[in-house]
């Protein structure tokens, strides 16, 4: 948020992955800001398809999907609003990887 000069309160969720829902990191961060946790199965995010989303070598051999924060991002935004933009790709801060999206 502070990348983009937007205050914390903008945040309206956090959304993660099945695999990561248990997540230190995660789990922290929404006693944190104190938002509501919303979970993407990894079916839906293998079926999921945009071209701005980054691949992460390590997760594809994992889990076989391209990524997490970011399909996860967009799938919830679109969810909950629609013509979903990520806004900030991937980034790691604090050992968890999180990106931003907003919709309309």
């Amino acid at each position: 948020m502070n990348n983009l000069n937007l205050p914390i309160e903008r945040i309206d969720l956090i959304g993660t992955a099945e695999i990561k829902k248990n997540e230190k990191g995660i789990l922290d961060a929404i006693d944190a800001i104190n938002k509501p946790l919303e979970i993407v199965s990894v079916n839906e995010i293998k079926e999921f398809k945009h071209p701005n989303i980054s691949t992460s070598k390590y997760v594809k051999e994992k889990f076989d999907i391209a990524g997490v924060s970011e399909p996860s991002a967009l799938i919830l935004a679109n969810k909950h609003g629609n013509n979903p933009k990520l806004i900030h790709k991937k980034i790691a801060v604090n050992g968890v990887t999180i990106a931003l999206t907003v919709s309309n």
